[in-house]
């Protein structure tokens, strides 16, 4: 379902784009080896669900697409290799009036490094602590939040034909990985 508001006002490319995106998200979902395989590609691979540290657990949003944070992306942080799962919460404990806006601009999006038990919240890392996630998933989107989003804006940019991006090898090994499947 797309809201009518968006699709009047958005231009053709910019529809297309959003289908493209979309159908990932179908494919995905009725595929799940497939699923797997693509994360793969982007350095993601299966781990249990993690728990939400509990300072942020009622801040916890969860995206309709890729409703659990089951899989982990090696990188450095501190200086040290460690597997970390991409979470999303609010930035706020309840939608303040006051300060308005929508709900992206509450969207706060940070790392948690996979262990047993629930990490606490000063063990939350952000993007700017990390080094090697952009160099595996790729810069050509911001669309960071959880690899089926990665996932899906690639599939879409691929989908359109885009060539003019800036991590083309990823574009690259979704378009052999589909191809594969197809055979």
């Amino acid at each position: 379902m797309m809201p009518e508001k968006e699709t009047a006002a958005a231009d053709e490319e910019s529809l297309r784009k959003t289908i493209a995106h979309e159908i990932f998200h179908i494919l995905s979902r009725n595929n799940p080896e497939l699923r797997e395989r693509l994360y793969r590609l982007i350095g993601f691979d299966a781990c249990d669900e993690i728990g939400f540290p509990p300072e942020v657990e009622s801040r916890k949003i969860t995206n309709p697409d890729a409703p659990r944070n089951d899989h982990a992306i090696r990188v450095k942080a501190n200086g040290r290799e460690v597997s970390v799962v991409p979470i999303l919460f609010s930035s706020a404990p309840n939608y303040d009036p006051v300060r308005g806006g929508e709900f992206f601009n509450y969207l706060q999006l940070a790392f948690v490094p996979v262990s047993k038990s629930p990490a606490p919240a000063s063990q939350l890392l952000e993007l700017q602590h990390l080094s090697g996630f952009v160099e595996q998933v790729g810069r050509n989107t911001n669309y960071i939040i959880h690899p089926e989003e990665i996932l899906a804006d690639n599939f879409a940019l691929l989908r359109m034909g885009t060539r003019d991006v800036p991590s083309q090898e990823i574009l690259e090994k979704i378009r052999r990985a589909l191809d594969k499947n197809d055979r």
